[in-house]
Formats: structure tokens, C-alpha cells, sequence
């Protein structure tokens, strides 16, 4: 009976350390469960020197172990790639960063600003891992004037400048009206 009291707390216990993990990783807590998990493992190491006496809880006490493992593993990854910046949404934080703006681009002397659009279009498709053989310059210059007439006409504008963005790991043309 004891036994199975301590492996029913065990089961609590990780499932409330789970939890715990998932709000740091979310944001919700600032330091990770560091003293939850020592009592598990404590808990774990105390109950490995006890005899577990029948199949059942022998059972169930290896199973324990092995979804706590698992989530260890799981949760030591994540741990790594916070540390080392690689989160997917830093990944995405820092792909917008090394977008250039079309201005910059006009800048440094590409000229067109469709030919700017196009390449900046082409390299965060390529960030993104997306298929670019089927985009030609002539399509994507076609839509963007027909685009441009639309929004010029709709917001009685002179000019519309496009961007290239990177939303939810899509990458999207963003029309500003001038």
C-alpha cells in the first residue's frame, strides 16, 4: 500500500513538474522548476533502494522513469537551444533582421525597386526553406503593378512601395501606400 502511495505522488510530481516546465518555456515563470525536479530524482533514487515487491508496481515505477527521462531529455533541449539563442522564434526574429528595407536597398545603388523587392522576396523564401524555381522576376513584377494600380486607385495614392516581411514563418509582400 505504501508503495503505492509514494509512486501515485511520484506521478503527481511529474506531471506537476511538466507543467512547471511549460510555463518557463512559454514565458509565465522567470527561473526554471530546478527544485521540483531535485525531489523527483530524489524520490526516484529513494524509491529504487526500496523493494517494490510485486510485477505491478515494478512496472509502473519503470514506467514513471521512462516518461520522466523522456521529458528530461526533451526539457534539457529546449534548456540548450534557450541558452543558445536557436528557439524557433528567435530563428524567426533573426531572419527579419537580416531582411534588408527597400530603401537601404535603393541605397546602395540596386536601382529598380521591383528588382529590390524581387531579390529580397527570393532570399526569405530561400531563409524559409520554400521553392523558388517557379518564381520569375517577370511573374512577381506583373502582380505587384497590377497590385500597385489596385491600392493607387483604392487609396488615391501617387506611389506604392512594397516590403518583404516574414509573418508565422511565411514570407509575405507588404504594399504601402505613399
Amino acid at each position: 500500500m505504501f508503495v503505492d502511495q509514494e509512486l501515485t505522488r511520484l506521478e503527481e510530481l511529474i506531471k506537476k513538474l511538466k507543467f512547471e516546465y511549460e510555463q518557463y518555456f512559454i514565458g509565465e515563470s522567470k527561473l526554471p522548476p530546478e527544485k521540483l525536479q531535485k525531489e523527483v530524482e530524489t524520490m526516484i533514487r529513494n524509491l529504487y533502494s526500496q523493494p517494490l515487491g510485486r510485477a505491478g508496481p515494478k512496472f509502473r515505477f519503470q514506467m514513471l522513469i521512462a516518461r520522466f527521462n523522456t521529458y528530461r531529455a526533451y526539457w534539457d533541449k529546449i534548456m540548450r537551444d534557450i541558452l543558445e539563442g536557436i528557439t524557433p522564434r528567435d530563428r524567426i526574429r533573426a531572419k527579419l533582421k537580416t531582411l534588408i528595407p527597400p530603401e537601404e536597398a535603393e541605397a546602395k545603388g540596386r536601382g529598380d525597386p521591383l528588382r529590390s523587392v524581387y531579390a529580397d522576396y527570393i532570399q526569405a523564401k530561400k531563409d524559409q526553406g520554400d521553392d523558388v524555381s517557379h518564381l520569375t522576376f517577370e511573374k512577381l513584377s506583373g502582380t505587384l503593378k497590377a497590385q500597385a494600380d489596385k491600392i493607387k486607385e483604392r487609396f488615391k495614392c501617387d506611389d506604392v512601395e512594397f516590403r518583404v516581411a516574414v509573418e508565422g514563418g511565411k514570407v509575405k509582400l507588404k504594399a504601402i501606400p505613399k
